[in-house]
């Protein structure tokens, strides 16, 4: 989820011109699960500035992509400050089809499918505007305004994500005076307009956080369930929250380096108060833990996806501040037995995205852009 300094411009519904591109790229052995785009396929493709693209969300079947591509100079004055790409792949992992769509909007700070994947929803103007991208007609409109006198809502962290069906996001509602109410989670419905867009849950999530004596991670599923982690008696706790039942500790760690929140499940990487690396994963329904084998301490875990049926992990592993990392996958038919990535050992470090079912990943580094498919079987 990325952070961007937002410049303001004039909000308004329009419509955004879909430019279907062509480009076929087939990986380099025929009976490989791994495809391969250098920059300068991208270029072929129609990236203008390959430094400036990185995968954002696999779609739940691992078959599109969606990319970002931050725009300078001579493209801004078009007033798309950057464009969305819907890259399709086919079985072999060659690029059926791509379409860029210029984003005319305030510069985004976070985006994410809708749960019928139909469209995007995107957070602007420091969470406090919602926009809304129909991935078939190329129509962007704004759905949740901003402005004074006019916020209604501010989304912060500024994070969106679907669960169950449902788009949720975490911040602050707004009286009529422009005050600032308890944080609490929302659902968003995209296809209404400002107050009408958004639904409260009615959680206290500041009285949640009030547990402990400060939180430095949190992912929410939903109004019921959460993972959260923070200090408590001199302590860092990971825990996991339910509605009915409270705090559950999962463990007691040094720091938590990276976390990820699916389907009720955890998939985590930290230090241990030993000073070790470890990965784990945590059931929210059996309050079963699973951990990765101890690492030499040269070496660190970092990056953990799991899929949201938990059938599939991945995770990177390489040395503690090294220039390379390989990419680890682990299915649960096999106990999460972790074996190396067929393609991707010894890489540069990127930006890592896993399909929600798990089949397909996507690997962005400076060489390029790698499409995978995760292996089957034990």
């Amino acid at each position: 989820m990325n952070a961007r300094t937002v410049k303001p411009l004039a909000g308004f519904s329009l419509l955004v011109l879909a430019v279907a591109v062509l480009w076929t790229v087939h990986p380099a052995r025929a009976d490989s699960s791994l495809a391969f785009l250098a920059n300068r396929d991208l270029s072929r493709l129609g990236v203008d500035r390959p430094d400036l693209f990185w995968p954002v969300q696999l779609s739940r079947d691992g078959q599109t992509l969606l990319a970002a591509e931050d725009l300078e100079g001579e493209a801004t004055r078009s007033g798309a400050l950057s464009r969305l790409w819907v890259i399709r792949f086919n079985s072999d992992g060659s690029v059926r089809d791509a379409r860029k769509l210029p984003l005319k909007m305030p510069r985004y700070q976070q985006l994410t499918m809708t749960p019928d994947e139909r469209g995007v929803v995107l957070l602007a103007r420091e969470g406090a505007s919602f926009w809304y991208l129909d991935l078939q007609t190329g129509e962007l409109r704004e759905f949740i305004h901003s402005g004074m006198g006019v916020t209604r809502f501010v989304a912060e962290p500024h994070v969106l994500w679907p669960y169950q069906g449902r788009l949720y996001t975490l911040g602050y509602p707004l009286d009529s005076q422009g005050t600032r109410q308890g944080l609490t989670l929302v659902t968003l419905a995209p296809d209404r307009t400002d107050d009408q867009a958004i639904a409260s849950t009615d959680l206290d999530v500041a009285a949640v956080y009030g547990h402990f004596d400060e939180v430095r991670n949190a992912r929410w599923l939903d109004p019921s369930l959460a993972f959260i982690g923070g200090t408590l008696q001199g302590s860092y706790k990971m825990t996991c929250w339910k509605k009915d039942s409270g705090f559950h500790e999962i463990a007691t760690l040094e720091r938590v380096t990276s976390m990820l929140g699916m389907g009720g499940h955890l998939a985590l990487t930290g230090v241990s108060n030993e000073g070790r690396s470890l990965a784990l994963l945590f059931d929210a329904s059996t309050g079963s833990r699973w951990e990765a084998p101890i690492l030499p301490p040269d070496r660190e875990y970092n990056y953990p996806f799991i899929s949201d049926d938990a059938g599939a992990l991945v995770l990177t592993e390489g040395r503690k501040a090294g220039q390379l990392i390989n990419l680890l996958y682990g299915r649960q038919e096999s106990g999460y037995d972790l074996k190396p990535l067929p393609g991707l050992q010894n890489k540069k470090p990127g930006v890592l995205r896993l399909a929600a079912q798990g089949s397909h990943l996507v690997f962005r580094n400076p060489d390029g852009l790698y499409y995978a498919a995760i292996p089957r079987g034990r």
